[in-house]
């Protein structure tokens, strides 16, 4: 029995993290439209500390002297030296091209910073929405008879006890059953399944589908249209199949504050599900009355 309290808990930190990611993205982004004029003075230090170390090396091997060793410093100026000066050859050779990524891409860090908070927005939604599952799963063990949870002999000799083989049986269920489809359908899986009804409205759900797909095209296809979302929204948004795909800041902002709706909305509905069962009947109940 999972305790209410622990969802709580879970379900904040969730939300802290989205908006964390948020403010990270908002502040990276005006950071790196001036890069690296405005960096921070930490960083400009230890540039400054390796820069120098360099022209000691320099002057050292031409004198045939020693040079000291590294200061944890100059390793932390390094390595972001080495960063800035591939950039920097990128930015001066434009028009570089290598079939197998379109290097031309991390040449603008507010794509960067976009992509990345979309994935991290996308993936800690998708996340919550798993560990919500488990626990309805856990909390009403009598939704698990919904599913095909057959195992093989060899799985079932390596579980020791009961509360093992229940913990199992919620992995099954959540893997054949929630690991994959769009948000829709996972909504629609809430309401046949637990009675959970999500309020949103059809272009919303499909705005977090897009999300969905836009976050695969990044992982798995370069940052470039795949023909999942093709099929889906390829004439709506005027795409064509292998382009590159540019997200709007504006874009990102809207899959925020969906990733906070819904985040906020299944832990209502959850609650309700998971701690009240008997709260719809009683709801009935009164009306009758």
């Amino acid at each position: 029995m999972i305790e209410f309290e622990d969802y709580k808990t879970l379900t904040f930190d969730t939300l802290a993290s989205i908006n964390k990611s948020k403010l990270l993205m908002d502040f990276s982004i005006k950071t790196f439209e001036h890069f690296p004029d405005n960096i921070h003075q930490n960083a400009v230090r230890s540039l400054g500390e390796a820069m120098r170390y360099i022209v000691r090396k320099i002057e050292a091997v031409i004198k045939g002297d020693r040079i000291e060793e590294r200061s944890d410093i100059v390793i932390d100026g390094d390595k972001h030296l080495n960063k800035l000066v591939f950039l920097a050859r990128l930015n001066g050779e434009q028009k570089i091209q290598i079939s197998s990524s379109n290097l031309n891409r991390y040449i603008s860090y507010k794509e960067q910073i976009l992509e990345q908070n979309l994935v991290y927005a996308i993936g800690i939604t998708e996340g919550y929405l798993y560990d919500t599952v488990k626990i309805i799963y856990q909390n009403n063990p009598k939704h698990l008879a919904d599913h095909d949870l057959s195992m093989n002999f060899k799985d079932l000799i390596d579980i020791d006890n009961t509360a093992d083989l229940f913990k199992e049986m919620t992995e099954l269920a959540v893997g054949r059953t929630w690991s994959e489809g769009n948000f829709s359908e996972r909504m629609g899986k809430l309401r046949t399944k637990f009675e959970i009804i999500l309020s949103f409205k059809k272009n919303l759900k499909e705005l977090l589908d897009e999300a969905n797909l836009i976050r695969n095209c990044i992982l798995h296809n370069g940052s470039k249209v795949s023909s999942d979302y093709y099929d889906k929204f390829g004439d709506k948004r005027k795409l064509t199949l292998g382009e590159p795909i540019v997200l709007s800041q504006s874009f990102c902002d809207a899959i925020y504050y969906l990733s906070l709706d819904f985040i906020e909305l299944l832990f209502v509905e959850t609650s309700n599900i998971a701690w009240i069962p008997s709260l719809k009947s009683h709801a009935k109940l009164y009306k009758s009355q």
